[in-house]
């Protein structure tokens, strides 16, 4: 099975955990290999790697209930590496949203922006994914004062 997220033209698959074995140390524990693939009809991009951590996953997840629900105007999803920023706003009349889309390189020098309307129904069907993400593979607590 499969472990994705999509909003708009992005698409992010989770490959698996970089340590699977690893639970003791907090930041290698929670650390996804991911792969990402962005489109719209001009231009495509990707990237692979391990560039989100389980916890940040969980707080876009958040972030983006509390959108839907009208209790905030904006999530974000910006990763402690490089590769993958996401921003989701309200826009204008309820039930619709604008996504914009970031994905670099691991140097940051070639950055591809991307940005999509979005409607109620993608936010939460993507909360709903973004919750299963997180059933596969939960925040694993182990040592967090490193």
């Amino acid at each position: 099975m499969t472990h994705e997220f999509s909003l708009g033209g992005l698409k992010v698959e989770i490959v698996g955990r970089e340590f699977p074995d690893e639970f003791e140390e907090y930041w290698d524990a929670n650390w996804l290999q991911v792969k990402t693939d962005c489109r719209d009809t001009h231009a495509r991009a990707g990237h692979q790697g391990p560039i989100l951590l389980t916890f940040e996953i969980e707080d876009f997840r958040k972030q983006l209930e509390r959108v839907a629900a009208n209790e905030t105007e904006q999530a974000v999803l910006d990763g402690t590496e490089p590769g993958l920023k996401v921003f989701v706003s309200r826009n204008g009349a309820s039930g619709h949203f604008m996504a914009a889309v970031e994905l670099s390189d691991e140097s940051q020098n070639h950055i591809q922006e991307f940005k999509f309307d979005l409607d109620e129904t993608e936010l939460i069907a993507a909360t709903k994914q973004l919750s299963r993400i997180m059933k596969a593979y939960p925040v694993r607590q182990g040592d967090q004062h490193v």
